[in-house]
């Protein structure tokens, strides 16, 4: 099937659209897909690296102004030029690569110049359209829209998309690669610093506001900094950093890493835009000052500083707010860290590709994991008490309300566990728990039970096929009395290994 991702990067745009774009569209190579992409070459475009990467570009000319004609039924002030022509325009330009394509299963859109009007004219040459979005400011018309930001809820959206649109909303959708998923594991080890002092600095693949090297001429006043700078070749001021990074020892400049979850658990500390970025810090815990470079990255980076998990700082307050801030890290970094953790697991691409499977009918699963919440911890404790729960399970005893309920709520505020609900798809009627309890570095014990009322429905083999789809890096273990004839059948179906008479095990799947 053929998927194609209409996306840009410019001076003025950034990076980060792209490369949230190759993150999944690699993804979807993996599972067959064939994937193409059309962008417009821009200056300071990506193009070149997308084919690095081995990916088809069909690429649309840049505007022979800096200002394009455009034409708009209603405002977009702040992105319509960034398309680099009308709407119209460059409507038609897509339909004809897409016309040649023939077949389109999916057009995957992540741009904020482009809305409803593009997107309703495009419709008859795909079969689905996905919209990317942070901004949720503007109509659009698609099946599904993922928009990753900190508090975003479905109401935000209410009267910009059909009422058919799937929505995902919330920094669990954040599109990370797989390597920041491994990278956590190794992440729950990190103790906070003694002596803060490894800084990593990273404004983006662009940065044409020239924050890097604001920064920088502060961090060289403090000769116990280790500072690690991310810029690349195509930022506008390259050249300027990298003059500048040569001046001092205790600076690294990196041009460009495919591994910058890696960077991120050599540092105690990262100063960075608040853009993309954010939530592969959030993922791998990693305390942070978040510089908005864009008036579109300023609500991110407000509600980190909310949530307390990183700390504002306005571009024009470098010179006088930089070292207190990092002071105020010092101080804060395990409470940072903690609370980085609890906004994104780097499961993202992992659950949206579920959604897509849902939507091409590919998935014949009825069931799905939801995160538990505290609004669960009655339906729990009363299947908890069920005699049919506590036959088989590994402690016996029947708990007390006070208990369970001061248990719940400590494994809800774990970093490390996951703590599922498992849903009727449909109807999301609640049926039972899965539970992923954190014993090392990339290995879990399960343990999975269902309503009693529910039984032999099949409910538990579609709960272990999710954690398949959603955990496929880990190691699962399960632990089922011998007696439990039914649960042990269901783990070896579901491709579990036993190690003992007692004992199954998963290993990762990719």
């Amino acid at each position: 099937m053929n998927v194609v991702f209409r996306v840009d990067a410019s001076l003025a745009i950034g990076s980060g659209h792209v490369m949230r774009c190759i993150t999944l569209a690699q993804r979807m190579r993996n599972c067959g897909f064939k994937c193409h992409f059309i962008c417009r070459e821009h200056t300071g475009n990506f193009i070149r690296y997308i084919e690095q990467l081995g990916f088809l570009v069909h690429r649309l000319p840049a505007s022979s102004s800096s200002q394009p004609r455009v034409n708009n039924e209603y405002p977009l002030p702040l992105h319509a030029q960034w398309l680099g022509s009308s709407w119209e325009l460059d409507k038609q330009l897509t339909s004809e690569i897409l016309n040649i394509l023939g077949s389109v299963g999916w057009l995957i859109i992540d741009h904020y110049a482009i809305d409803a009007r593009w997107e309703r004219a495009l419709k008859d040459y795909c079969d689905r359209i996905l919209v990317i979005d942070d901004l949720a400011d503007r109509q659009h018309y698609c099946d599904l829209l993922i928009d990753q930001t900190l508090e975003r809820t479905f109401y935000d959206y209410k009267n910009l998309v059909p009422g058919k649109t799937k929505l995902l909303v919330g920094p669990k959708y954040a599109l990370l690669r797989d390597s920041f998923v491994l990278a956590r594991e190794q992440a729950y080890s990190i103790n906070a610093p003694n002596n803060l002092s490894r800084i990593l600095v990273s404004m983006g693949g662009v940065d044409e506001k020239n924050a890097t090297l604001k920064v920088l001429q502060q961090l060289v006043k403090n000769e116990k900094y280790l500072v690690t700078v991310l810029l690349g070749p195509n930022a506008p001021h390259y050249k300027d950093v990298s003059a500048y990074c040569r001046k001092y020892r205790n600076i690294k400049h990196i041009q460009f890493t495919n591994d910058i979850a890696a960077l991120m658990l050599e540092s105690d500390i990262s100063i960075g835009a608040a853009g993309s970025t954010s939530w592969e810090r959030a993922c791998l815990g990693l305390p942070s000052i978040v510089i908005p470079l864009a008036d579109n990255q300023r609500e991110i980076a407000q509600k980190l500083d909310v949530a307390k998990a990183a700390i504002l700082i306005e571009l024009d307050d470098i010179d006088s707010s930089l070292a207190k801030k990092i002071a105020e890290i010092a101080v804060r970094w395990e409470s940072i860290h903690d609370a980085n953790f609890r906004l994104c697991d780097g499961l993202g691409v992992n659950r949206l590709m579920q959604e897509l499977s849902k939507l091409e009918c590919r998935s014949k699963l009825k069931y799905e994991l939801v995160p538990a919440k505290h609004a669960d911890i009655q339906k729990v404790f009363d299947w908890q008490r069920s005699s049919l729960t506590r036959q088989y399970a590994l402690n016996s005893e029947m708990p007390s309300w006070s208990a369970h309920q001061n248990w719940m709520q400590e494994k809800l505020s774990q970093t490390k566990d996951y703590f599922y609900i498992i849903s009727e798809t449909k109807n999301h009627i609640k049926l039972g728990v899965v539970r992923l309890d954190w014993l090392s570095k990339g290995y879990y014990l399960v343990s999975i039970y269902v309503d009693p009322e529910n039984y032999g429905l099949g409910i538990a083999a579609e709960a272990l096929a999710n954690l398949d789809h959603l955990h496929p890096h880990i190691t699962i273990e399960a632990v089922v009395l011998k007696e439990n004839k039914a649960s042990q059948r269901l783990f070896e179906k579901a491709n579990y290994q036993r190690l003992t008479g007692e004992k199954f095990i998963r290993g990762p799947i990719v």
